[in-house]
């Protein structure tokens, strides 16, 4: 008889360890492999030979923020920046080769759901951009819809 209690005792203690493992593995969270920033990328054109031009330097910050994104980067033809999730309109104070100047962007919000693990994300469709200040270009919008998509240009700004 000890035998058969001994067997049934450790019968039950497998399945209680099982069960458990079951229990921790399904609480563990997965790893999220999708990119969630979602920037809107601006490219800088020089508008007489239509090539890339880079700035001397460049600083940029949200209008109404204390943020500073880009601090007088160097050497730079491509800028990436976020837009408000709260707000259908985000604009930024640029200082381009000492020349100040503000970019506005009106835009849609469109929430994403890309899965239970990685929770939700905000894309934005470009309505507008505009660009106000002592800078002579010209701004064109390219591509309207802004995802989470690594290096793509949506506004290009012919100087």
């Amino acid at each position: 008889m000890e035998i058969t209690s001994l067997v049934k005792n450790i019968y039950n203690r497998l399945i209680v360890f099982i069960c458990l493992a079951c229990i921790f593995s399904a609480c563990v969270e997965k790893e999220c492999i999708t990119y969630k920033h979602v920037l809107v990328g601006i490219e800088l054109i020089q508008d007489t030979s239509n090539t890339v031009y880079t700035a001397d330097s460049i600083t940029v910050k949200g209008e109404g923020s204390d943020e500073i994104i880009y601090d007088n980067a160097k050497n730079i033809s491509s800028i990436y920046l976020p837009l408000k999730s709260v707000s259908n309109t985000t604009s930024f104070d640029i200082v381009l080769n000492e020349t100040p100047f503000v970019l506005s962007i009106t835009h849609q919000n469109i929430p994403q759901l890309l899965s239970i693990e990685c929770g939700t994300v905000i894309f934005h469709k470009i309505e507008d951009a505009t660009i106000d200040g002592e800078i002579q270009a010209v701004i064109q919008v390219e591509n309207t819809h802004v995802q989470n998509r690594e290096n793509e240009k949506h506004i290009y700004i012919r100087l």
